[in-house]
């Protein structure tokens, strides 16, 4: 299943992009989940940046469950100028992989920035539904970008 979203932000192009290639801005977005018990960022040899994140488990009805919890890992990397491609692989019951990118680009007097993402749950019969519950969450996620972004930019 893969979901787009696109912002505009009144910023630079190099200065967007400065901030979406920051580990500390995706570890930010992903400590404010709920769900987050701890995260830790590793620069890789190649220049990646790997962040091992560890969740308690959600139940079936989006609660979560306090009594367990799940390793999941976040890799950025660029993938060329301008395009950060990120990718997010959660253990634990269930296998869910998520992949995606990040386009900016000039427009205008700032920048446009470009999301995609693609879901997938390796479960029979139920797979598809999970993935609907996930992509729900995806968009709730990207609807915080524009200000998460101006918040980081702010803050020099």
């Amino acid at each position: 299943m893969q979901i787009r979203y696109a912002v505009l932000v009144g910023a630079s192009p190099e200065a967007v992009t400065a901030v979406i290639g920051s580990p500390e801005f995706h570890m930010f977005r992903i400590r404010r989940d709920p769900a987050t018990v701890d995260v830790i960022s590793e620069r890789l040899p190649d220049g990646a940046h790997r962040i091992r994140v560890t969740q308690r488990r959600r139940t079936a009805t989006g609660g979560l469950d306090k009594s367990a919890t799940d390793p999941a890992t976040q890799e950025l990397r660029w993938s060329r100028p301008g395009e950060l491609s990120w990718t997010w692989v959660q253990g634990g019951r269930f296998a869910i992989t998520l992949r995606g990118r990040f386009r900016v680009s000039a427009e205008g007097a700032g920048s446009r920035v470009e999301t995609e993402s693609d879901v997938e749950i390796g479960i029979p019969l139920v797979g598809r539904v999970l993935e609907r519950v996930v992509a729900s969450e995806l968009e709730k996620n990207n609807a915080s970008l524009k200000e998460d972004l101006l918040a980081r930019l702010a803050a020099g």
